[in-house]
């Protein structure tokens, strides 16, 4: 969420290596978002959640229940749930709810008729929405591994941002909005925000590898 804008800069830094753009995913066409046809597909799972990013959305939860509960949003026992891990540490998520796909959708196989709780009924985002309504940025209160789907940042010794794993990606490459599609336009103008922000996250022009 970009509301924790320097915090994103710290959780993704790369201590001055430069993130190479991946040529070939961005080239690709794809087609612009249409929650008319996907109804928010990729929602269907939630999302994992940074510490800041719980912290923030705990507090909006108890500030902003009322605009909540404005767009349709209602939740059962919590919103954010807690999942233990293998290796001792915890991570939260955003709670899911039982959703039907209409069959436009075209929901891929493996894909469960479910959705994350701050999905609004017609496919928006509430979080985003309720940044807007706020008068703030899209993304303020939107998680980063919301508001970056389909891209992909690979870190390690060279880091990469591709647009589904370059079609590799089991989740994203498989949502509409991560599908080629031979009459959409390219990565670079269907993502052009999401390279202006992480340009400005990571401090590096990633439009000079167009």
């Amino acid at each position: 969420m970009l509301s924790q804008k320097e915090e994103l800069k710290r959780l993704i830094g790369i201590g001055g290596r430069s993130v190479t753009v991946d040529h070939r995913s961005f080239s690709s066409s794809y087609a612009l978002c249409e929650l008319s046809v996907c109804q928010g597909m990729c929602c269907y799972d939630g999302v994992y959640l940074e510490s800041t990013e719980v912290t923030t959305i705990e507090s909006l939860i108890q500030d902003k229940r009322d605009c909540f509960e404005d767009l349709g949003i209602k939740w059962g026992e919590s919103p954010l749930q807690v999942e233990p891990r293998k290796e001792g540490a915890s991570r939260t998520r955003t709670s899911l709810q039982p959703y039907d796909y209409h069959e436009e959708a075209q929901l891929p196989r493996g894909f469960q008729s479910t959705a994350c709780v701050f999905r609004c009924q017609d496919g928006r985002c509430s979080l985003q929405q309720i940044s807007v309504d706020m008068g703030e940025d899209p993304w303020y209160y939107k998680p980063m591994g919301c508001w970056m789907h389909p891209l992909e940042l690979h870190l390690g010794p060279n880091p990469k941002l591709s647009v589904s794993g370059n079609g590799d990606s089991q989740f994203s490459a498989r949502t509409q909005c991560g599908r080629k599609c031979s009459s959409g336009k390219t990565g670079y103008q269907v993502f052009h925000r999401e390279l202006e922000v992480l340009s400005d996250i990571l401090g590096q022009d990633l439009f000079d590898s167009m």
